[in-house]
């Protein structure tokens, strides 16, 4: 095209969708804005809630390495912010992990 279809017409100003290009941002690079949080990926929780996890999840491996079927069950009361913890660092970690539902007392 040789014109613009919009004339010179000016983007109008939608907060909503500037809120939502910010959380993607905080979750691609991190929140810059608090100090409280980590890295890459983790801007729902804490770093103390990370280490919580992590250190759980590490003693776990380090108790069962020669069981290769063992399962760490995660009360499903802990809420989808910490279960999105515990998925984030099972995956970085390298190890196997799922959901397995409401009707089951416990998250994998």
């Amino acid at each position: 095209l040789d014109t613009n279809p919009f004339g010179n017409a000016k983007p109008v100003s939608d907060p909503s969708c500037d809120n939502d290009f910010q959380i993607a941002l905080d979750h691609l690079f991190g929140d810059q804005s608090s100090p409280g949080k980590t890295g890459r990926d983790q801007n729902d929780w804490t770093a103390k809630e990370a280490h919580e996890i992590e250190s759980q999840i590490d003693e776990w491996v380090r108790d069962n390495r020669e069981d290769y079927d063992a399962i760490l069950r995660f009360p499903t009361r802990m809420g989808s912010r910490l279960r999105k913890l515990i998925h984030y660092t099972a995956e970085i970690k390298g190890l196997r992990h799922w959901g397995e539902g409401k009707k089951e007392s416990d998250k994998a």
